[in-house]
């Protein structure tokens, strides 16, 4: 009667490895420093903002959009303006 072996799944012994990796990566450094160390970012970096609306909401922001002669970040950006002041959010 010939018994087969099952070879161990290399998905699983790569996480293995990779859990063993990460415990053996030096000690993060003292909370002191890493305060002095967190770059902050850029408030007007133009950067992509993605989520997903119903297609009419998408046709009519487009069509205002152009019929107001802007861009579409533009009419975002008054929309978005006008809704604070609406609002009384600062």
């Amino acid at each position: 009667m010939v018994v087969k072996t099952r070879k161990p799944d290399s998905t699983i012994t790569k996480k293995i490895e990779s859990t063993k990796a990460r415990k053996l990566k030096e000690v993060p450094p003292p909370l002191a420093e890493t305060r002095q160390n967190i770059e902050k970012p850029d408030l007007d970096q133009i950067v992509a903002l993605n989520f997903k609306i119903p297609f009419r909401v998408k046709k009519d922001f487009k069509q205002i959009a152009a019929e107001l002669n802007i861009t579409q970040s533009e009419l975002l950006k008054r929309a978005i303006g006008a809704y604070k002041q609406r609002e009384g959010i600062a």
